[in-house]
């Protein structure tokens, strides 16, 4: 036996004629209450079926470069501009269906509709110089005044391979990357910290050739 209201039968049945209405009376109504799907089954549909998400439909997009503007109120973004690629590269981490996932966060609730990340990303930043687009580069300057110091002591075996075939012949190889902070004149070898000095501030990177070039080292 159902413990729950599933259906109504009316067992008032006359001897003699027909029952009423022919039989129908489903749902509090008559056949001709009722529409053309009156005699079909009822679906029972939880109110929160329909549930809205945030899109960007790129197909009405037809931009290859994005103006920073429409997302920051600052004079100083009117010529600066993202790709579309990277942005797409972006959006890609966001699920409508899930939207607390992901890097990006969509937000339509206002007509000036927004979009922020939920992590720090990196990506180029370009101007628009006579309809072309060309990826703006920062130059970085040393002091050569200043005085530099290293993040810590370091000797030759933490920064490189050395292989020796006898006593008077050493061959050094695999020299790490130097990375120079000019806002702190601190250097490091450590690649990590070198990069996050490349997010913060920019970095002054000097490759293994050239370090062993600065060293004496013969190639």
């Amino acid at each position: 036996m159902s413990t729950s209201h599933d259906l109504t039968v009316d067992l008032n049945l006359p001897i003699n004629g027909s029952v009423y209405n022919n039989g129908f009376f489903i749902n509090g109504l008559s056949k001709e209450d009722g529409s053309i799907d009156y005699n079909k089954p009822i679906k029972y549909v939880p109110e929160n079926f329909r549930e809205s998400t945030n899109i960007i439909n790129f197909s009405e997009v037809r931009d290859n470069y994005f103006s920073l503007s429409n997302f920051i109120d600052d004079p100083n973004y009117n010529n600066k501009y993202i790709s579309r690629s990277d942005f797409l590269n972006l959006y890609s981490t966001y699920i409508p269906e899930k939207p607390e996932t992901g890097i990006l966060d969509l937000d339509f609730s206002k007509s000036n509709k927004q979009f922020s990340l939920k992590q720090k990303r990196i990506v180029p930043i370009y101007k628009k110089v006579n309809n072309n687009f060309q990826k703006e580069v920062i130059k970085t300057t040393l002091n050569k005044s200043a005085t530099y110091q290293f993040d810590k002591d370091y000797i030759l075996s933490d920064i490189s391979y050395i292989t020796s075939k006898d006593e008077n012949s050493v061959n050094i190889s695999q020299l790490s990357t130097l990375f120079i902070n000019p806002m702190t004149n601190v250097m490091t070898f450590d690649s990590l910290k070198g990069y996050e000095w490349e997010d913060d501030f920019g970095v002054i990177k000097i490759n293994g050739s050239e370090l062993a070039h600065l060293l004496g080292f013969r190639l």
